[in-house]
């Protein structure tokens, strides 16, 4: 749902003044604002969406005292006074049985596996099964909603009723909980798509398929995100669904089918303009809310750093500069113009286990585990809370004669870089003392090769550097894809041009980009305008 700007000011914090019991600052708050504007139904269910619970039974109480007809407000309050205790309140036992709302929060409460054969005896109008629908949404609790969802797929739910609670679904998609099992969400907007008709409501069909597929992908299920996206059937929808089959092949390791279906796009770019500007539209939106989410200053970042150092010097590891913030010492005694993380090695991977129970014990980090996958974890992000610096902190293994790091991509491959191995000295930067390794020169020789010191706007690090191993392999052929695609999407002909001759050199390769995608792609480079916005000459290296 859209939530007021106000309301995401106001509501939480009256909600923190609500939980330690601030009363009169409260009453101040309230004088602000029209108490007609704080009993409305909007209002309410804002708290409710945003899951503030001591505000829903404060406005809902607030209701029931001030209104005339309040509404299903007794009913909000005994539910969220229900939920907040974990225990059935006696206003919450006097409500019907038969209310599916109370079905909700009874099972929510319970830690036991939901109780069809009570759902089954619950009935009501529409609105009754929407209330459920986002109590059950707004809590986390997606099991629930699967049921619900498929004791209506059995009743006569006409079109216009499904209508209703999947546009409730859509609506509430920006608050989800997506840090919880997100299969149950999937598979009940799948079967909600399925049961629409096509004719007359393709793009609603279309949207709840693109929502299914995308959870099914973050839940991990990446076989029923393909056999999701297959219902993506709007034509406006079909860049979407080619990118995100393509993502959930990778997952799977299926490389081949993965460049199968980026290749897909990239012709669609290549042949029709208007696709290669839906190519821009889409991935300058996600950049802009990454940038919206970010921050980063050199003097945060030194901070960062110090405070990450100091935890691993209490564990006994050494986090030393690396990639692009190596560059930034070397060349500029300071961190790259465009650089937007600070880049750190630690030595070998059974260091992640340290590192993590490290992290787990400060309040100044977080981390997100799902990346470490034993031996095959080569990288961890690490965001500092204090300063919301994101911290990239490769671990490097011993393979061989090297020293082998990578990158994890959210896509869901691993691309690997050898090193020459070396030892580490202390040095200052950023006015605090930092490790670096004991030959910078070889380091970032063998990273950004011998032309180092001077800045290169268009250097495709993933594709270039030397020390990227299996060159003309299948992630070499992946990667290279999403260089084109990166280069189309900003508008930078003269990267999409550098990555193609670089995919040339590795047509004869398993999976080589065929040569009439590569002149298509190429003509394409030679017609579209470059960004109006346009990059600092170091920005290729900062995102090495």
């Amino acid at each position: 749902m859209r939530v007021k700007t106000i309301d995401w000011e106001r509501l939480p914090r009256i909600d923190r003044l609500l939980r330690e019991q601030r009363y009169e600052e409260l009453e101040t708050v309230l004088a602000e604002h029209s108490s007609q504007d704080l009993l409305s139904d909007e209002a309410l269910m804002a708290a409710r969406a945003m899951n503030l619970a001591p505000t829903v039974i404060y406005l809902a109480t607030l209701g029931i005292e001030n209104l005339p007809a309040p509404g299903q407000r007794a009913m909000w309050m005994e539910v969220y006074r229900t939920l907040g205790r974990k225990a059935p309140t006696e206003g919450f036992l006097a409500l019907p049985k038969r209310l599916p709302a109370r079905w909700v929060a009874q099972n929510a409460i319970s830690g036991r596996k939901p109780d069809l054969a009570t759902l089954r005896q619950c009935k009501g109008k529409l609105h009754d099964w929407r209330d459920a629908f986002e109590l059950a949404v707004d809590q986390g609790h997606y099991e629930l909603l699967e049921c619900m969802t498929s004791h209506l797929l059995a009743q006569a739910t006409s079109v216009d009723d499904w209508l209703e609670l999947a546009g409730m679904l859509m609506e509430r998609d920006s608050m989800l909980n997506t840090r919880i099992d997100m299969l149950p969400l999937a598979r009940s907007l799948l079967r909600i798509c399925k049961r629409l008709p096509d004719r007359g409501l393709m793009y609603t069909r279309t949207m709840l398929a693109l929502k299914a597929a995308n959870y099914f992908r973050l839940g991990g299920a990446n076989a029923q995100a393909i056999a999701a996206a297959e219902f993506i059937s709007d034509p406006d929808h079909q860049l979407l669904k080619m990118i995100l089959i393509s993502e959930a092949y990778c997952h799977l390791g299926d490389l081949p089918r993965s460049i199968e279906w980026i290749d897909r796009l990239l012709r669609a770019a290549a042949t029709q303009p208007k696709h290669a500007d839906e190519i821009r539209i889409w991935y300058e939106k996600n950049d802009r809310l990454k940038e919206q989410a970010s921050s980063f200053n050199p003097e945060s970042a030194g901070e960062a750093l110090v405070a990450l150092q100091r935890l691993l010097d209490r564990s006994g590891h050494k986090a030393f500069l690396v990639s692009g913030t190596l560059l930034g010492y070397a060349r500029e005694g300071r961190l790259l113009a465009h650089d937007k993380d600070i880049d750190v090695g630690v030595m070998n991977w059974e260091s992640q286990f340290d590192i993590v129970m490290a992290l787990a014990e400060s309040d100044q980090f977080a981390l997100n585990t799902r990346t470490m996958v034993g031996a095959q974890t080569y990288a961890l992000v690490v965001l500092h809370l204090p300063t919301g610096i994101t911290i990239d902190v490769f671990l490097y293994h011993p393979e061989g004669d090297k020293l082998v790091t990578g990158v994890q991509s959210q896509f869901g491959y691993l691309q690997k870089f050898a090193f020459t191995p070396f030892g580490l000295e202390q040095v200052d930067f950023l006015g605090i003392k930092v490790y670096v390794p004991d030959d910078v020169d070889r380091n970032l020789t063998e990273n950004f090769g011998a032309g180092w010191r001077t800045p290169d706007p268009g250097y495709l690090s993933h594709l270039e550097s030397p020390s990227t191993m299996d060159v003309g392999g299948l992630v070499y052929q992946l990667v290279g894809r999403q260089n084109c695609l990166m280069a189309i999407q900003r508008g930078k002909p003269d990267k999409l041009l550098r990555a193609l001759t670089l995919l040339e050199r590795v047509q004869g390769e398993p999976c080589g980009m065929k040569p009439d995608l590569v002149e298509g792609l190429r003509r394409l480079g030679m017609d579209f305008p470059q960004s109006p916005v346009a990059s600092g000459p170091e920005q290729a290296e900062a995102a090495a």
